[in-house]
């Protein structure tokens, strides 16, 4: 059931051409996140927690793309929340969970970017990119995800000079 409400979501995320469709697989992966995390044990490893990560990313692109930016924000922080009670739980820091932490950041700082003209304000996104940049830069990281990084970089100082200005 988890996994039918997980690649619906899926499927429609990948052809969502409308706000209503990509609502519709917003509302899907917080069916099947919500079973998730009722399923899932408090002392959880990195590999029961990875799809439920990786769900909350994508419920996060949803609801972007849907024009509801304050609960993408909250599905994104989730995502960052979940990723460091990992860390915390397996005390470890393997390149597959520098990946999962890197790309939660990475994700809540799209959503505040996109919501800059709600209560967020530039101070809680560069507190995001701060945490980003303050990791280890996971040694997988794809081209285009290193050029991403490179961009993130330069929107924190872009960001620090308007806030020390």
């Amino acid at each position: 059931e988890r996994a039918g409400a997980i690649f619906k979501a899926f499927e429609l995320l990948e052809e969502a051409k409308s706000e209503q469709q990509a609502k519709t697989a917003a509302e899907l992966y917080h069916q099947a996140i919500d079973k998730g995390l009722s399923t899932l044990p408090a002392s959880h490893s990195l590999e029961q927690a990875t799809w439920l990560i990786h769900a909350l990313q994508a419920q996060t692109q949803c609801l972007l793309q849907a024009g509801d930016n304050s609960q993408a924000i909250k599905s994104a922080q989730s995502a960052v929340d979940l990723s460091a009670s990992c860390a915390k739980e397996t005390g470890s820091n393997h390149e597959e969970l520098l990946l999962i932490q890197y790309t939660s950041l990475e994700v809540l700082q799209q959503a505040l970017e996109k919501s800059m003209t709600l209560s967020c304000s530039k101070e809680q996104e560069v507190e995001v990119l701060q945490k980003l940049f303050g990791m280890e830069e996971p040694k997988s990281l794809t081209t285009s995800q290193k050029n991403q990084r490179r961009s993130l970089g330069f929107r924190l100082q872009k960001l620090e000079r308007e806030l020390n200005q």
